[in-house]
């Protein structure tokens, strides 16, 4: 899998339907519809598996997690690094990371998105509303599609 990161100007093209549901550690709840994520500054991922690339557009996962006081940046440390954040499909399917491997500030590569579109489209029904994008794994099991669901968590 290669993947690279290129600024997107403008937000992706916003798909009917759909809303994603983001749990704090606190218990507080943010419901994102598509309309609200398409508003959110977008970054370009590009994506390719079994010799097949596509180009996925979404804000990063950081910066939707701010809306649930997600502890980033100088607040990540001690205690909060063992804090991990759960995406969920609408099939059930789970992938788990960890904050610190999502902050830029521990880890300057880290590009997590939320994408909501591909190739410049929204995306389809077997992928969308949303997909998570992990950059730089060597196997792209944990850009799970169809994510209704991101929630923080403390692990230990």
């Amino acid at each position: 899998m290669f993947a690279s990161f290129m600024a997107f100007a403008g937000p992706a093209l916003a798909q009917t339907g759909g809303s994603l549901l983001i749990t704090g550690l606190a218990g507080q709840t943010e419901t994102l519809s598509a309309a609200d994520i398409a508003k959110r500054p977008h970054l370009q991922v590009t994506l390719t598996h079994n010799g097949v690339a596509k180009v996925y557009s979404g804000p990063l996962l950081t910066d939707l997690l701010r809306d649930v006081d997600a502890p980033l940046g100088e607040k990540l440390r001690g205690p909060a690094l063992s804090d991990v954040v759960v995406a969920t499909a609408a099939d059930k399917y789970r992938v788990v990371l960890s904050l610190g491997e999502l902050d830029a500030g521990l880890h300057p590569g880290a590009r997590v998105i939320l994408a909501d579109a591909v190739d410049g489209a929204p995306l389809d029904a077997h992928e969308g509303p949303f997909c998570l994008v992990v950059d730089g794994d060597a196997r792209p099991a944990r850009s799970a599609h169809s994510v209704v669901e991101i929630d923080l968590k403390h692990a230990l």
